[in-house]
């Protein structure tokens, strides 16, 4: 009976891993435009995790285009002032 279960455990798992990839790929990376501080005209493309999106967005870094390589150039739009 033991041995039943234990084969029944391990098809269970393997199972849900193989229905699951995403638990298996890690971290998903997200492609920004990265504007260093104090050296903007460096912007550049730069891959990090989904995690440390709201970091970047927060000193002004934004997301890159969909076809861009991390290295390359990049820019990312003047904030306007808003009206009060």
């Amino acid at each position: 009976m033991k041995r039943i279960l234990l084969v029944l455990f391990v098809l269970i798992v393997c199972m849900a891993l193989s229905e699951s990839p995403a638990l298996l790929a890690g971290p998903q990376k997200v492609l920004i435009c990265h504007v260093p501080p104090g050296n903007p005209a460096n912007a550049h493309v730069i891959s990090v995790s989904a995690n440390a999106v709201a970091a970047h967005m927060a000193h002004g870094d934004c997301f890159a285009p969909a076809d861009a390589v991390p290295g390359q150039r990049c820019e990312c739009g003047t904030p306007t002032a808003t009206a009060r």
